[in-house]
């Protein structure tokens, strides 16, 4: 919780560099003590799976001196206990849609189609969530570049600059795509190279067949619907973003139950639901962010508490 705070602030201060500084720091403790106190090297216990997890807090603890020294370094403001009732205020007017928005279509959803999974027997379990592996590796510049067009929309609305705010999102999704592509044909052609660091069950491996290609391919789906619904958050329409992705959500969780338990097409029902999804929701989040009224219209909103949008971070 407190690194996503700091990560938030560096972002909208454009010192994403401070990253690079948590990782030098973080990775080279993580390793020595996993390394250390898992295997007892060098005069440590063999602590097994404690030690893996004592190397994890402390690697995570070690990226917080960083961002606090960090945050020392780059930031002006002066402190003082007073409660700032306006800027609570607009804090909590964020929080809430946007955190039921999360709950519902990270954990909710995720849930849902997880139990649909499950219904189609362990094997196709441990594809399903194998190849989510495979995915969490193919997508990983997607959110950065989505919360890079999220923070860059919402500066450039501050400062009523249309073309900007039009022009991020594209970029964004240009240069994650590029990424994606490259790892999607790699996988694609020899899927043994990643799911072999994942998985040693060759069967399970072999198992995944045609469904990589599927779970794979809508990935482009997937990075388009979250790049421009972090850029109507960036806007502000978190309370549509919520009505929106949770009709849609819902819709699509009984369409995964019929194609994958009614039609019998098993994995690749879900799959191809899954692809529906991301399609539907990127439609909607286009035409909502290009057509959906006044881009402006909450420029003004936020009155003296503005320093939040970013307009007055210099």
């Amino acid at each position: 919780m407190i690194l996503f705070t700091f990560s938030s602030y560096f972002k909208n201060i454009k010192k994403v560099r401070v990253y690079l500084y948590t990782t030098l720091v973080s990775t080279p403790i993580n390793l020595f003590l996993d390394w250390s106190l898992v295997f007892g090297k060098l005069g440590f216990p063999k602590l097994g799976v404690k030690g893996a997890a004592i190397g994890t807090v402390v690697g995570l603890f070690a990226s917080i001196i960083v961002c606090i020294i960090c945050y020392k370094k780059y930031n002006g403001i002066q402190y003082n206990l007073k409660i700032c009732k306006t800027e609570l205020k607009e804090i909590l007017k964020l929080f809430i849609p946007m955190s039921i928005q999360d709950f519902v279509e990270c954990t909710l959803f995720a849930v849902l189609i997880m139990s649909i999974v499950s219904r189609l027997g362990t094997e196709s379990t441990a594809i399903y969530n194998l190849l989510l592996s495979i995915i969490s590796i193919v997508t990983f510049p997607m959110f950065s570049y989505a919360g890079s067009s999220l923070t860059l929309v919402s500066q450039a609305d501050g400062m009523n600059n249309k073309t900007n705010i039009k022009v991020y999102p594209i970029l964004a999704v240009l240069s994650a795509l590029f990424f994606i592509t490259i790892a999607s044909i790699i996988i694609i052609i020899n899927p043994k190279i990643i799911s072999s660091l994942i998985t040693n069950d060759i069967n399970l491996i072999n198992s995944t067949g045609i469904l990589i290609v599927y779970a794979v391919g809508i990935q482009v789906f997937n990075l388009i619907q979250e790049v421009y619904k972090n850029s109507l958050l960036g806007l502000l329409y978190e309370k549509w973003v919520l009505v929106y992705s949770t009709i849609v959500s819902f819709i699509i969780v009984a369409i995964v139950y019929f194609l994958a338990i009614v039609m019998q097409l098993n994995l690749r029902g879900v799959w191809l639901g899954l692809g529906l999804n991301y399609f539907i929701l990127s439609v909607g989040y286009i035409i909502k962010f290009y057509k959906g009224g006044n881009i402006h219209k909450n420029s003004n909103q936020l009155g003296e508490s503005s320093i939040i949008r970013g307009d007055v971070i210099e």
